[in-house]
């Protein structure tokens, strides 16, 4: 479980209890109710306290999420990436899909920002068969940009390996940018420069257009 989750729900769980058990021994020195109404009181006053915790804490994390995604729009990264650690936590165990989609998520802004060591740290956390594809993907990606084309072509295999959970039409996409940049690394012919720049129509992710359009301007200088 993560540490910061731990404070986050233990410590108004701790509050709450110990407010639950000062009301009832208020309610039954002052015997206004019978005990099994003082119980009942208790009970609900301890679920209301859940409850607004539960919201407060929700709405906390709402103004996070809005705050990242004003500024990833903007292209704000670092700012993005002080919002997205500040979610980390949120969630209580490391293995929840939510979580786990945060860790990749702050892995591809930290391969944005030029951080290798930080992506790899963050990567690695990725353990979600619904997210393997995707962490596969960007390692791959992360490798091909470095011309190291052995290792992606390593990891490409994992991510063929990977549980296709991701929609089917994404994990095509994905499957596709990949192919056609090991193609562009073995085979530069005019059919396949074709097929990259007809693609390249299809890349909404400025990330990934930036470097696929680096390869087929490339290409475009070599002519």
């Amino acid at each position: 479980m993560e540490k910061r989750a731990l404070k986050i729900f233990l410590i108004p769980s701790a509050i709450v209890t110990c407010l639950t058990i000062i009301l009832l021994i208020v309610l039954g020195e002052l015997r206004i109710f019978d005990e099994s109404k003082v119980i009942m009181i208790g009970l609900i006053f301890a679920l209301g306290c859940v409850i607004l915790v539960a919201v407060i804490l929700c709405l906390i994390y709402t103004k996070f999420r809005k705050k990242e995604s004003e500024n990833y729009t903007l292209g704000n990264l670092r700012i993005t990436l002080d919002y997205m650690l500040k979610q980390v936590g949120f969630f209580p165990f490391k293995k929840m899909l939510l979580n786990q989609d945060l860790h990749l998520n702050i892995a591809v802004i930290h391969l944005r920002l030029g951080e290798r060591e930080s992506f790899e740290c963050e990567i690695k956390e990725i353990q979600h068969d619904k997210l393997l594809a995707l962490k596969f993907f960007w390692i791959t990606f992360a490798l091909l940009k470095e011309d190291n084309i052995r290792e992606a072509k390593e990891s490409y295999k994992l991510f063929l390996e990977s549980p296709r959970s991701i929609h089917k039409r994404s994990y095509e996409f994905y499957n596709s940018y990949l192919l056609n940049i090991f193609d562009y690394f073995e085979d530069r012919s005019e059919v396949t420069r074709e097929r990259m720049r007809e693609f390249s129509m299809e890349i909404k992710n400025p990330f990934m257009l930036d470097y696929y359009s680096k390869l087929i301007g490339k290409e475009r200088n070599r002519i």
